[in-house]
């Protein structure tokens, strides 16, 4: 289990009020908090928001049948501004990771194509993560600028598909991709994720969906499309206000939204 909540207490505040915990083993151990450092960034880079959504409302982590963690944070400190603060980040075995970063450069596209926000992460259970994209540079525009990325079998980011791209559905006939999404924007612990164990990614987009093989195991040489129905599911469990480990100072959990 893995869950976002927010603290009060002795030294609780709006800039360090927030944490993101892990349980394994029957062991509840603390993965990032708001106003600590950012792992591998200068120093005082730090976490200015953990785990959020489009709307800043909360969005909880992701956590994979592995244990791994995938969450969407908010950077703050010198050198950060609104074109490279918003991050994604994974946790695996203790150790947190800067997964990709606004500002980076957009894998499969021109240099110079950089991404400009993401929608929080998808994690499968072979620890592939998967994200929604959205992306600025030159000649892009309100056409093209969101696309879907995931990792292949090697780690690395493959995109999969971008709004205003020509898609073959059949030999010699191509439609043109909306603005693409994945069936189910959750993870598959959830029970109905568009991107399964195999790296299968569900896609619909402007009236069409599609299958993409693209990361899936083993990789074919081609990519599978077929029609597709997507069916929406979401649950919340909420858990007790309780101790927050790995936290001084006698702060306890002023909400956990979890599952």
């Amino acid at each position: 289990m893995a869950f976002r909540a927010t603290l009060v207490g002795n030294g609780v505040d709006q800039t360090n009020g927030t944490g993101i915990w892990i349980q394994r083993n029957g062991v509840l151990a603390l993965v990032a908090r708001t106003g600590d450092q950012a792992p591998g960034l200068t120093v005082g880079v730090k976490f200015g928001g953990l785990a959020f959504d489009s709307s800043n409302d909360y969005f909880e982590p992701e956590i994979n049948a592995a244990g791994k963690i995938a969450f969407r944070a908010i950077l703050a400190g010198d050198g950060i501004s609104d074109e490279n603060d918003m991050s994604i980040w994974s946790e695996s075995s203790g150790v947190v990771t800067m997964f990709i970063r606004e500002g980076d450069q957009a894998p499969g596209l021109p240099d110079g194509v950089v991404f400009s926000s993401f929608d929080p992460p998808v994690l499968n259970a072979s620890g592939q993560m998967v994200f929604r994209g959205f992306i600025t540079g030159d000649e892009i525009n309100s056409s093209n600028d969101i696309g879907i990325w995931a990792q292949d079998l090697t780690g690395e980011l493959r995109l999969i598909a971008r709004a205003g791209d020509l898609l073959e559905v059949s030999p010699g006939e191509f439609v043109q991709i909306g603005h693409p999404a994945f069936a189910n924007q959750s993870s598959e612990q959830s029970g109905a994720s568009g991107f399964n164990d195999r790296g299968q990614l569900a896609v619909y987009a402007g009236g069409i969906g599609f299958i993409s093989n693209r990361v899936a195991v083993p990789e074919p040489r081609t990519e599978i499309h077929t029609a597709i129905a997507l069916v929406l599911v979401g649950c919340v469990m909420r858990s007790r206000p309780t101790r927050a480990l790995g936290v001084r100072g006698g702060a306890r959990f002023g909400g956990a939204p979890g599952r």
